[in-house]
This record gives C-alpha cells, sequence and structure tokens, in this order.
C-alpha cells in the first residue's frame, strides 16, 4: 500500500485526489479506520503535503 499521505498525490493545493482515496479503501477492505491531519486553514499548516479544508476544493476533496 502507498506510504504516508496516501501515497503523497496532495501536491500544492492541499486536495486530496484519487490516489488518497485508493490509499484509504484499502485500508478500509481490511477493516482499519485511518485518521490523518487535516488543517482548517492555511496558516495552520504544519507541514506541506497534509490535506487541508480551508477552501471549498479542499472540503470536497475530503469528502470523496
Amino acid at each position: 500500500m502507498a506510504g504516508e499521505h496516501g501515497g503523497g498525490d496532495i501536491g500544492s493545493t492541499s486536495v486530496p485526489g484519487d490516489l488518497m482515496a485508493e490509499y484509504y479503501r484499502q485500508w478500509a477492505s481490511a477493516g482499519l479506520i485511518i485518521s490523518e491531519c487535516t488543517y482548517p486553514d492555511h496558516g495552520a499548516q504544519g507541514w506541506v503535503g497534509v490535506p487541508g479544508i480551508g477552501t471549498d476544493e479542499e472540503a470536497a476533496g475530503c469528502q470523496g
């Protein structure tokens, strides 16, 4: 399975993509629930490459 942060498909946009969705589908199929950090505002972003919910586009990406 992919590594940390769902295979690193976030890029510079902080919008989760298809690779991250597949990463969590694979874990869920094994009965695991994985939780990951998500920042609510770009000022609160702890490091590059994590998903955010600070914009409508980011929030929609997190919803799948």
